[in-house]
């Protein structure tokens, strides 16, 4: 039973850290979001600060839904593997421009759904959550990659005997790339 108890707590503290993130993100103060999702402010201090061992899951969803938050609950055998995930948030300041095609897709998508057993769901969600951790990974490797080729650009700058001008940071950028250019330039006008 306590290891039920864990997983509760888990998925119990990464919805708090989900509903936090949002109100962070969004500029909202303790009040404002009390105000916007229907609880007592004093609530959303527990859930910023998190302190939610008192706060019930439902109570926490709930915050969620009025937050607008499409999340996944995730289970598993160990507490370490339960928790809540943003799986979209949408921008409301951003405007829909779905195509036709799009609506399309996502409707046959949500029809075909609908017609899974939940074992078929389930391992979908699991495929799903496989491949958001890949491209998870990827941009690590390649945000590590930039970070990479901004050292080697500037040891290739500090290596060069010409003086900084256009066609070196021309040179840097086809042989490291924009980014690495980019942030080289903004570094030598300082």
């Amino acid at each position: 039973m306590d290891l039920e108890r864990e997983k509760v707590r888990a998925r119990r503290t990464d919805v708090a850290l989900q509903i936090a993130r949002f109100m962070r993100s969004r500029g909202l103060s303790q009040l404002a979001a009390a105000r916007l999702f229907g609880v007592p402010q004093p609530t959303l201090s527990k859930i910023a600060n998190g302190r939610v061992a008192d706060l019930s899951l439902e109570l926490l969803l709930r915050i969620a839904v009025r937050a607008g938050l499409p999340f996944v609950l995730q289970t598993g055998r160990a507490p370490e593997e339960a928790g809540a995930f943003v799986s979209r948030e949408r921008n409301p300041a951003r405007s829909r421009t779905d195509s036709a095609l799009s609506e399309v897709v996502r409707a046959s998508l949500i029809e075909r759904t609908r017609r899974l057993t939940a074992e078929q769901r389930l391992e979908a969600c699991f495929e799903h959550s496989q491949l958001v951790g890949s491209l998870h990974r990827a941009g690590h490797a390649t945000e590590a990659r930039v970070r990479k080729d901004i050292v080697d650009a500037q040891a290739a700058l500090r290596g060069s005997e010409e003086p900084f001008d256009l066609d070196l940071l021309r040179r840097i950028t086809r042989r490291f790339g924009r980014t690495a250019a980019d942030v080289l330039e903004q570094a030598l006008a300082r």
